[in-house]
């Protein structure tokens, strides 16, 4: 049997049979039985690498023999190999990636370290100037996306400023449209110093120029926060205003969290949460009380909120709720009392943690609806009002409820009503009413309780769609031309014309869209509309505009998120332009990075 085998192991192995059934290999030199497939002999050369090193010739140890290739032995073989132009082009790439993508400084190609790892790994290459490449990698991609913004259909903008370390004032523009394909696009414009004071005036003027910067001769709509002068700003623009849907929800139950029995409880919350990140004894004896309860379970660890964001509030009142039983013991224990009453903490009262019991199943649906709409790759801007109506139902106040709670549902559902304009005539001219009803999920728009209004709604689509198709040509896509059966010919072409009922015209269109059957909330709009387009081209066309338009100004927001991180104080001496070439080419280049990293995580679990 071993004469047949090619491979050295032979010499020390030989194949029986076991008792249980199958195959196993048995050693000459230490008798052990070892399973064996039949086809790959690794295991083998492993046993006798590690168990009998002595018996191994050293010709066998090579990349031919029992053991690979050493890292070190292969990255040996590449000292004498040209770093040509073509592999040269793809490290600085690579290492620029990591400078914009992972914002790390530029300084760190220098270090000693990083260049004895890169000497390690590739000999022949030499770090020119990054710095120059990054500023060439971002012209390129600055053509590619202003040829890309050409391709889209009408725009829509999102905007935010921010104040860095050294008192910067920045303007972040994001840019939202839709391709042919039916898949929403979210480019970053750009991140620029503005140097004058934010009124109303400078802010239409920046959003202009950097509009005219990028040949984007009309915008849609501007999406942005609450704030006077950005809503004066985009009023005297001639495009759409619309307000970020998170801010304006922030704004309303701030207002109910501000009662004084909530206000309370948020304030003993606080600090009782603060008492587990302060005090080391009181978190280990948090940590046992948990494992004792469960020790099955996960440790959680108290959150701290953030008084600006009440969605903080909801998580640090949630996760509370789930420690109360591990929270309540622990007072008796003498080990916390010294902490306790350094930080003057106590726990929380019966009716505290009713009331914050409460509190969180009114507010979960509004910030799981939070959740959602910080989405970018599916329309969220239709599902706004369809969600807010269904969470105004769960904030009608009780007989049952606490005098607290029903003063904190009675202020917020005043606050969104009064702010969503749910009972205003001019809710049939907002945005996102027009993206309900060309939602074939929501396009019967239930939420609005006046006919006069659902109806004045759908004429704001039809003046939307007269103007934005006008001078456009509807684009459908090719269909091939049908074989005309023999009955088909014998009816004649009176009867092909009755037959095909497709709608030639923007009413006709409209009323047969109207006519159709409410769609599953389940389904994917943007794939109804891609199969639906050909029958109704104006439509689709104005969809792909209102569709596109995120809900949230939170693009922009995660711009200054990245930026924060970039300019942090040990950099604080980077240029403006540099810092705003970095972020455009770090969140314009996040699907390819995406892209390589799922396809190397693939080949790696393959391996």
């Amino acid at each position: 049997m071993a004469s047949s085998k090619k491979s050295f192991v032979w010499k020390f192995f030989e194949v029986i049979e076991q008792e249980g059934g199958g195959k196993g290999a048995k050693c000459s030199l230490c008798s052990s039985v070892l399973s064996y497939s039949g086809s790959s002999t690794s295991s083998l050369g492993k046993h006798l690498t590690s168990k009998h090193p002595g018996e191994v010739p050293q010709s066998k140890a090579g990349p031919s023999g029992l053991k690979q290739a050493s890292v070190a032995g292969y990255f040996k073989r590449t000292e004498n190999r040209p770093c040509n132009a073509e592999r040269r082009q793809e490290i600085l790439d690579k290492l620029s990636q990591i400078i914009y993508q992972d914002l790390r400084p530029l300084s760190m190609v220098r270090t000693s370290s990083f260049r004895s790892l890169l000497n390690f790994v590739e000999p022949n290459f030499r770090v020119p100037s990054l710095r120059k490449h990054i500023v060439a990698l971002y012209d390129v991609q600055r053509i590619k996306l202003s040829d890309q913004i050409q391709s889209l259909a009408l725009l829509s903008l999102s905007t935010d400023h921010w104040t860095s370390a050294v008192n910067d004032a920045y303007l972040g523009i994001t840019a939202h449209g839709m391709n042919k394909d039916w898949e929403i696009v979210n480019m970053n414009l750009g991140t620029a110093v503005t140097s004058e004071r934010h009124t109303s005036e400078n802010i239409a003027n920046d959003l202009r120029r950097i509009s005219a910067e990028w040949n984007i001769p009309e915008v849609f709509a501007v999406v942005h926060d609450n704030a006077a002068n950005i809503t004066n700003a985009v009023s005297n623009l001639d495009s759409y205003s619309v307000p970020c849907f998170a801010h304006t929800i922030q704004l309303a139950i701030k207002s109910g969290l501000a009662i004084r029995p909530v206000s309370n409880l948020l304030a003993n919350s606080r600090s009782l949460s603060g008492l587990f990140r302060k005090s080391n004894p009181a978190w280990v004896l948090l940590k046992q009380a948990q494992q004792e309860r469960d020790p099955t379970k996960a440790i959680l660890k108290p959150i701290q909120d953030v008084p600006t964001r009440w969605n903080s509030s909801f998580l640090m009142l949630r996760r509370l709720l789930l420690l109360k039983d591990s929270i309540t013991q622990i007072p008796e224990n003498p080990t916390m009392g010294p902490d306790a009453r350094r930080y003057n903490v106590r726990n929380l009262r019966d009716d505290e943690w009713y009331l914050a019991q409460e509190l969180t199943k009114i507010l979960e649906p509004l910030w799981q609806a939070t959740e959602m709409w910080w989405g970018e790759k599916y329309v969220s801007i239709s599902i706004t009002y369809s969600i807010l109506c269904g969470s105004l139902e769960k904030l009608i106040p009780s007989d049952d409820d606490l005098p607290a709670l029903s003063s904190f549902k009675g202020k917020v559902r005043d606050e969104l009503n009064r702010r969503f304009g749910f009972d205003s005539p001019g809710l049939r001219n907002k945005i996102p009413v027009v993206a309900c009803a060309l939602d074939p999920r929501f396009k019967m728009l239930s939420f609005i309780a006046s006919n006069e209004v659902r109806e004045a709604a759908y004429a704001e689509i039809e003046r939307l769609a007269t103007k934005h198709t006008s001078d456009t040509p509807v684009e459908t896509e090719p269909t091939q031309p049908k074989k005309q059966s023999v009955l088909q010919n014998l009816l004649g072409q009176a009867f092909q014309q009755q037959a095909s009922q497709e709608p030639d015209t923007l009413n006709a269109e409209l009323s047969h869209y109207r006519e159709l059957r409410q769609q599953d909330p389940v389904i994917d709009p943007l794939q109804w509309w891609k199969a639906q387009q050909n029958w109704f081209p104006r439509l689709a066309h104005l969809a792909r505009i209102v569709l596109a338009v995120p809900v949230t100004s939170a693009p922009a927001e995660r711009l200054f998120s990245a930026a924060g991180e970039l300019l942090s104080k040990k950099r604080l001496r980077m240029e403006p332009h540099f810092a705003d070439k970095l972020l455009f080419l770090r969140e314009n280049n996040k699907t390819n990075v995406a892209t390589e990293i799922d396809k190397s995580d693939s080949e790696s679990e393959e391996d």
